[in-house]
C-alpha cells in the first residue's frame, strides 16, 4: 500500500501487554504483519500496587494558588505563584505595602506564619493558575474576611471569566455581570 500511495499514512495499532521475555519477542513478530505494535507496560505486583515511589515534595517547594490565613484575625489572602511558596510568603511577610495582605499586616500590626498557609491548587501553569486564583478570589468575594481587591477583575458580560465553562462555579458566580456587582 505504501509503495503504491506513499502520501497516504496509514494509521498503527497499539497493543499493551505486561512484559515477558521469550513471550513479547514472538507475539511482536507475529502481529507486525497486521500493523500492531506492541508496547511493554509493567507487571502488576504487591510492590507496585502498595509502594508509591514519587519523591514527595515538600509544601515550602510548592507551587500554585494558595490562601494565607491572618494570624489575628479571620482575614485571608487568596494568591498566586509558579515559583517557591517559601520564598512567596516571605515577599509578603516582608514587602508590606505591597499587597492587599501587607497593607493589612502594617495597618492592623498583624502577623502571618507560614503555618497559615493552605495551598488550594497545585501546579506551574501560570495561565491555569490565574484562572484558578480568580476562580477562588471570586468564589469567595462575598466573604467580608477576603483581602483581596474585586476591582482588579474585569467581570464584565463575556469576559474570560465567563467564557471559560468550570464544572464547580456556582451559577450566581457563572454569570457575572456588572448588575450583579452592584
Amino acid at each position: 500500500m505504501k509503495k503504491i500511495y506513499p502520501h497516504i499514512t496509514k494509521r498503527r495499532l497499539y497493543l499493551t501487554v505486561p512484559y515477558y521475555k521469550g513471550l513479547h519477542e514472538n507475539i511482536q513478530r507475529n502481529i507486525t504483519k497486521y500493523d500492531y505494535t506492541l508496547i511493554n507496560k509493567r507487571h502488576k505486583t504487591i510492590d507496585n500496587l502498595l509502594v508509591n515511589n514519587k519523591t514527595k515534595t515538600k509544601r515550602e517547594e510548592e507551587s500554585g494558588v494558595y490562601q494565607i490565613n491572618c494570624s489575628s484575625c479571620p482575614a485571608f489572602y487568596i494568591g498566586m505563584t509558579t515559583r517557591n511558596m517559601k520564598k512567596r510568603f516571605d515577599e509578603h511577610s516582608k514587602n508590606h505595602p505591597k499587597s492587599a495582605l501587607g497593607c493589612h499586616i502594617n495597618e492592623c500590626k498583624h502577623n502571618i506564619e507560614f503555618d497559615n498557609l493552605k495551598i488550594l491548587h497545585k501546579g506551574h501553569n501560570f495561565y491555569k493558575l490565574t484562572m484558578l486564583e480568580q476562580l477562588e478570589i471570586l468564589k469567595n468575594r462575598d466573604n467580608r474576611h477576603l483581602l483581596n481587591e474585586l476591582s482588579d477583575f474585569n467581570l464584565r458580560e463575556g469576559s474570560l471569566i465567563k467564557i471559560i465553562n468550570f464544572p464547580n462555579i456556582p451559577p450566581n458566580i457563572r454569570n457575572v455581570t456588572d448588575d450583579n456587582l452592584n
